[in-house]
């Protein structure tokens, strides 16, 4: 199949939507289909064999435009182009398949922003070009008849997805995002502990938490930093904190939890790999995410994760057998509670080992094979109505 796959910047080393992208794009080209990626930016690192790149232009002086424009231009390219499938990950219209993997940008809003209590704010928010501008390309994207299959990544996002846009049920298929196994596993990480816990000075007697994420209000950094502060003085405990923000009002918080030299902000960081050797478990006690990949990579290295029940992660564990669901708004209470559960290294053991076998069911190619079996019958849909017409 000649299958196009549309976002807004491809990279190899970003996580979220892209790394999905990439690996799927990957993966597709390893079958033997015809993959092309139509984006606006695109990182320098290389692509194997049968993948090809349209950059398609964007305006970049504002968000909105930025995301109109794109969309605009995206479909300018797509309109005639002879490929079996496209396939759109985010903010534009026009194609066979919608990837939803971030849920509705007003659910979005609603759970993130506190501010949104109240009417006034609400109403503010509609008016906001950028807000106004995703949600207006929300609503092209999944206008009834505008695509054929909206693919969800948690039932959760399906549910919102149904109530916001009005989808049928036949056109909605719930596929949580893939793992490498091989990439993301307990030997690998077996193997850098000793250097990686030493490049970030974590003494054998400490246990690390490790929390990443960009975004890290949404994510849920303040109730992470509670929970260790809840501990602080009786285990000795790091927390390891990765991702693109600011990170002063955070440290300045943990600072007055007295948790002092115990928390290390890393910033973003292209070998997380080496971030989960160094862990003990994975701390992401978000207030909304439809599906972290991150959660889902600790697990595949054999980490507890640590998460709550708005992430489509909390779908497919068994609480307190290879994960625990805890809560985002309890000042981290609940996680403090499954985190002295995981002191004891036999029962951490064991929750890892559940996490790892957990997210083997979910690996990349169980992944692919879904999304294929979505294309196929989207090919022959389209052939069906070409037949019809003609």
């Amino acid at each position: 199949m000649r299958i196009a796959l549309i976002l807004y910047h491809v990279s190899a080393t970003r996580g979220g939507v892209e790394r999905v992208v990439w690996t799927l794009s990957q993966a597709l080209a390893a079958r033997g289909h015809e993959v092309h990626l139509v984006c606006h930016r695109r990182d320098p690192a290389g692509l194997p064999a049968g993948i090809a790149v349209q950059e398609v232009p964007a305006a970049t002086w504002s968000s909105a435009l930025r995301y109109a424009s794109f969309a605009r231009n995206v479909a300018a390219f797509l309109r005639g182009a002879p490929f079996d499938v496209t396939n759109g990950f985010g903010r534009t219209y026009g194609h066979d398949v919608v990837r939803v993997g971030g849920g509705s940008h007003w659910e979005y809003l609603l759970h993130t922003k506190p501010a949104m209590r109240n009417p006034l704010v609400r109403l503010m928010r509609r008016w906001n070009p950028r807000d106004r501008t995703i949600l207006a390309l929300e609503r092209r994207a999944l206008a009834p008849g505008t695509c054929r299959r909206v693919v969800c990544v948690s039932r959760r996002v399906r549910d919102e997805v149904k109530r916001y846009f009005g989808v049928p049920d036949e056109s909605l298929v719930v596929i949580p995002n893939g793992v490498d196994v091989r990439r993301f596993h307990p030997a690998d990480r077996a193997a850098r502990r000793p250097a990686a816990r030493k490049r970030l000075g974590i003494r054998d007697d400490e246990l690390a938490a490790l929390f990443a994420g960009t975004g890290f209000a949404r994510k849920g950094l303040e109730t992470a930093i509670g929970a260790c502060a809840r501990l602080a003085s009786t285990t000795p405990l790091r927390l390891i904190v990765a991702g693109r923000d600011a990170p002063g009002a955070f440290r300045r918080r943990a600072q007055a939890a007295g948790l002092g030299d115990r928390i290390v902000f890393l910033g973003e960081s292209p070998e997380i790999e080496s971030l989960y050797a160094a862990a003990d478990f994975f701390l992401l006690p978000t207030r909304y995410d439809p599906f972290p990949n991150a959660c889902l990579e600790a697990m595949a290295c054999g980490l507890p994760v640590l998460t709550t029940a708005v992430t489509g992660v909390a779908e497919i564990l068994s609480p307190g057998v290879d994960g625990f669901v805890v809560e985002a708004e309890d000042g981290g209470a609940s996680a403090a509670a499954a985190i002295r559960e995981l002191l004891d290294p036999a029962r951490r053991e064991a929750v890892g080992r559940a996490a790892r076998s957990t997210a083997e069911r979910h690996g990349v190619e169980i992944f692919v094979d879904r999304m294929l079996r979505v294309y196929e019958e989207v090919v022959a849909l389209k052939a069906a109505a070409r037949e019809q017409a003609g």
